[in-house]
């Protein structure tokens, strides 16, 4: 089960602009992947920063990726080498932030997002922050796991194909927004196919686990529904140019990128809708199955009450009772009784009480 972040003790109370780690424990080596690259070729490397050149070659665009933001002072030496300020840091470095855009000094753009995953062999969601600076020249992402978020695009920058290599920067976010939100749609479709299966097993022998998973998925759900939820308001401030601004041609794919997450959000919203319906169905069948016992039993109990009633007006050993010393009395008392209880047990069924 996935677990609500939890600030760490020794960031609370500090002043703003201080360089603390908040988020989960990490046991990997950070380390740094810089891909340089133009029309006609493309360059990697994976190295310390500092050893890369303070400045790109003219025509050319750095996508640089940082994985691993467990270390601060590994953070604090990136961000000094592309002057970022500490508060920006300090967005990098606690991994519980909202998604959220917002412009920089010096025309940049600082990106939040959330990338998502879901392991169904442990009924788990991943979620990991990658924070985005998208400056003149260059792309660099920041990311809390050791597997390369970017490697779809390195890969497309690889094979040249498209305009991937000609677009600029801003192409190359746009292809990263489009990254994450596939990844939250696969997501989403794994989820989807559990609720599915979930959704059969209450249609035909529902019990009390069937009911807690309903709710671990629809805790799940809600997971992603706050990670994904604010990629609306990103894209929206992205596509009104309030912060960034996209040639034309990139505009179009934003577009694109804009409606792919919109679509996301409905399919979002509406499993939630569902799961809560089949919580609330669980409940209501629950409630169904235990009022008919109840309902048997009750017809039950009510049968017998006029057979105990005979029963114990007989049993009250009285000298002088009528019948009491009739030699067909026992016989006559158990036909009654059948009568009376048969009889009862018709009209229930006709009534069906049963």
């Amino acid at each position: 089960m996935r677990a609500f972040h939890r600030r760490k003790p020794e960031s609370v109370g500090q002043s703003p602009g201080l360089l603390v780690y908040v988020g989960q424990d990490r046991d990997f080596a950070p380390a740094v992947s810089c891909l340089t690259f133009n029309a006609a070729e493309v360059s990697e490397a994976c190295r310390e920063l500092p050893a890369l050149p303070p400045e790109p070659e003219e025509g050319r665009v750095r996508l640089i990726n940082v994985m691993g933001v467990h270390e601060p002072d590994l953070v604090r030496r990136v961000g000094e080498h592309f002057g970022l300020s500490p508060l920006t840091l300090e967005d990098v470095l606690d991994t519980t932030q909202r998604p959220k855009a917002e412009e920089l000094d010096g025309g940049l753009v600082f990106l939040v997002l959330k990338n998502v995953d879901y392991v169904i062999e442990k009924y788990e969601l991943l979620e990991e922050q990658v924070c985005v600076v998208w400056g003149p020249d260059y792309v660099l992402t920041f990311q809390e796991s050791a597997q390369n978020i970017c490697e779809p695009i390195i890969q497309r920058l690889r094979r040249g194909r498209g305009r991937i290599r000609t677009s600029g920067p801003g192409y190359i976010v746009i292809a990263l927004l489009d990254s994450i939100m596939d990844r939250v749609s696969v997501t989403l479709g794994k989820i989807a196919a559990e609720a599915e299966e979930l959704e059969d097993e209450l249609a035909e022998n529902p019990d009390e686990s069937t009911l807690h998973e309903i709710y671990r998925l629809k805790r799940e759900i809600l997971f992603l529904r706050n990670a994904v939820w604010p990629m609306q308001e990103v894209l929206a401030q992205l596509s009104s140019e309030d912060v960034g601004e996209f040639n034309e041609a990139c505009g179009a794919y934003l577009r694109e990128v804009k409606d792919h997450t919109a679509k996301v959000v409905d399919e979002v919203k509406t499993l939630h809708d569902l799961l809560t319906a089949m919580l609330d169905l669980h409940i209501s069948l629950a409630g169904m199955r235990m009022n008919r016992i109840i309902k048997f039993l009750t017809g039950i109990a009510t049968i017998f009450i006029p057979l105990t009633f005979l029963a114990g007006v007989y049993g009250m050993n009285f000298k002088h009772m009528p019948e009491l010393n009739w030699e067909y009395g026992y016989y006559a008392s158990l036909g009654l009784m059948a009568v009376v209880g048969v009889g009862m047990a018709v009209f229930f069924a006709r009534r069906k009480w049963f």
